[in-house]
């Protein structure tokens, strides 16, 4: 009952009662995966960071083949401690190999800092969940060029240009055609503008 009553108040945005009743869930001895997941999810939404360590990793220990407390863990992380958010991302990936969205995410991140090596893992990995992403194909195709390898590369553009990519995109695959030494020197992920 205090569960499903913690998730009313979460929905209705009513963070205070959701966190009364997920403590009040703990405080009558019904500690478990879900009410320390909620009451992370409440610190990551507050912004209260060591709460949501706290919280979330005593989630993990609860379900330890749960990607959930990786992925709020790592959402909470990303803009203080990237490599941080990227481990945890890595763990999430491994428990739950149906979402597209985490290695998408590791691929971004990966980018970022131009280790290429880790993006073309990451890569290959959301290939195998979404091969259409185009967004995918084109950071995998930037790798490809920074690691020596251009003839990967220019097959990796060409996929994503299968791929019925938008204008935006489009464009930018053929940018980096054009100019196969952009991959290792831009400074920034190729963005996609969103369909």
């Amino acid at each position: 009952m205090l569960l499903a009553a913690g998730e009313i108040f979460f929905a209705r945005k009513d963070r205070a009662m959701a966190k009364k009743m997920f403590a009040g869930l703990i405080a009558d001895k019904h500690d478990g995966y879900d009410a320390r997941l909620w009451l992370g999810k409440i610190a990551v939404d507050e912004g209260d960071l060591a709460e949501a360590k706290t919280q979330l990793a005593l989630a993990k220990k609860f379900d330890p083949d749960s990607a959930d407390p990786y992925v709020l863990l790592a959402k909470a992380l990303l803009k203080s401690d990237e490599d941080a958010a990227a481990r945890e991302l890595e763990t999430a990936a491994e428990l739950e190999v149906m979402d597209g969205s985490i290695p998408k995410t590791l691929v971004e991140i990966y980018a970022r800092k131009r280790r290429w090596a880790d993006v073309v893992r990451a890569a290959r990995l959301s290939q195998f969940i979404d091969p259409y992403d185009v967004a995918v194909h084109t950071e995998l195709a930037r790798a490809l060029y920074a690691l020596g390898k251009p003839a990967d590369a220019r097959a990796e553009i060409a996929l994503g240009l299968a791929c019925a990519p938008t204008d935006a995109e489009r464009a930018a695959l053929t940018r980096l055609r054009a100019t196969p030494g952009a991959g290792s020197k831009a400074a920034a992920p190729l963005r996609p503008s969103p369909r």
